[in-house]
């Protein structure tokens, strides 16, 4: 079960910062799982810098969210990725979507901050039908996000 755990919290804190509802939402709730429209960017226009970091603050949360979600689930439950995904390790991702989207935009870079934000909505996409499916790789539903990240500066957002 350890081994699981680190595996999945090392491949979301690498591979996911999330999208959809705000606030902590619970173990069994995948917050913007029922949206079907994307977030809105913020109309706050961040420097840079100041994106990436608060950006890397948001995907650094994603690991500890994930971890007081799948400590609330019973303990044969932790062991089930089929469980473990859809409710401790979706829901962090949307709330980290939400947050990327409040962030706004720096100022000539809002077609970057869209399409980051909709790559780590894409993500959640992702891990919610595919639970199973890879983390990290090539054909991971975070790949674009990774890839979108790094180039843009970030570090812990492109790590996860």
């Amino acid at each position: 079960m350890a081994a699981l755990t680190l595996a999945v919290a090392v491949a979301i804190l690498g591979t996911a910062c999330g999208s959809g509802g705000s606030g902590t939402g619970g173990a069994t709730e995948s917050a913007g799982a029922s949206s079907s429209e994307p977030a809105q960017i913020a109309e706050a226009t961040p420097g840079k810098k100041q994106y990436v970091k608060k950006g890397d603050a948001i995907c650094e949360e994603v690991p500890t969210r994930y971890n007081a979600l799948l400590a609330k689930l019973p303990e044969k439950q932790q062991e089930n990725p089929k469980v473990t995904v859809p409710k401790a390790a979706v829901p962090p991702l949307w709330e980290a979507v939400d947050e990327f989207a409040a962030l706004g935009a720096p100022s000539g870079d809002e077609e970057k901050a869209e399409a980051i934000v909709v790559a780590l909505e894409n993500a959640a996409k992702g891990l919610e039908k595919e639970p199973e499916g890879g983390l990290s790789g090539p054909e991971s539903s975070f790949a674009e996000f990774n890839k979108l990240t790094k180039k843009y500066g970030f570090e812990t957002c492109a790590q996860l």
